[in-house]
């Protein structure tokens, strides 16, 4: 399944969500000393992972962090909310656009072996938490305007 943008993108509804509010400020304010890019200092959960980023993300860890943290707690709280759950040791990848603003612009691609609802899981748990907090001049110096991150989600 593959979804144009967010707009278009079938997501499950957050009304009553728990993901933590992205603080624009502490978000993007605060960043990691710099260095080469090694997504093993983000602290990931062995069912969510950052499978691929510019490395230019290197000097802003935290803000990397606190997005991942943003989709963990939403992911977790549609799968505890559904009442279908993937195949066990299912896998969906989810490639999207992340603009200066916060926003998830557009979802690029959507892969996996889970089905339409763990696809659609997977993609809410992007698109619900939107926006995640305003980048920084320097992180638009650094970034651009706009970035592509890709997730990978495990079902197991």
């Amino acid at each position: 399944m593959t979804f144009a943008s967010c707009a278009t993108a079938p997501v499950v509804n957050s009304s009553s969500s728990s993901a933590p509010e992205a603080n624009a400020n502490s978000i993007a304010q605060d960043k990691a000393p710099p260095g080469e890019f090694n997504p093993q200092h983000l602290q990931l959960s062995d069912n969510l992972g950052l499978s691929s980023c510019d490395p230019r993300w290197s000097n802003y860890g935290k803000y990397l962090q606190q997005l991942i943290d943003s989709v963990q707690t939403e992911w977790d709280r549609i799968i505890s909310n559904s009442n279908v759950y993937p195949r066990a040791g299912s896998r969906v990848t989810v490639t999207f656009l992340l603009n200066a603003e916060g926003k998830v612009v557009e979802i690029v691609k959507v892969d996996g072996d889970a089905g339409q609802k763990g696809e659609i899981y997977c993609v809410s748990a992007i698109v619900n938490p939107s926006p995640y907090g305003k980048w920084t001049p320097d992180m638009i110096a650094s970034l651009g305007n706009e970035q592509q991150l890709t997730f990978a989600f495990y079902y197991y």
